[in-house]
């Protein structure tokens, strides 16, 4: 998912909710497959399947224009397993964006 499009999907809850996201700090305890623990709860792990993943954290490729020559450059900014993350939980709590290394 975009993030364009996530942000989307927030806006269209906040309007029929009340509390429509929680904003959480967690810890990536594995990068293949992605999980991710809540700091407030130590004890629950989020599988990769109810996350979907900021683009500028996968590793991807892009085209770039160097001297006037397009190129592609691949970017390695994956997630790591022991790395700090922010994590939305949408609305219901059971679906989340993870949005940034902190």
């Amino acid at each position: 998912m975009k993030m364009a499009d996530a942000i989307k999907v927030l806006a269209k809850g906040a309007v029929n909710a009340d509390d429509p996201i929680d904003l959480l700090i967690g810890e990536v305890v594995s990068a293949s497959p992605l999980e991710v623990r809540l700091r407030e709860n130590n004890k629950l792990v989020i599988p990769g399947s109810l996350i979907s993943v900021a683009d500028h954290l996968k590793e991807r490729t892009v085209t770039v224009e160097i001297d006037g020559e397009d190129k592609e450059m691949r970017i390695k900014s994956e997630l790591n397993t022991g790395d700090k993350v922010m994590i939305a939980s949408l609305i219901g709590g059971q679906s989340f964006f993870l949005f940034a290394r902190i």
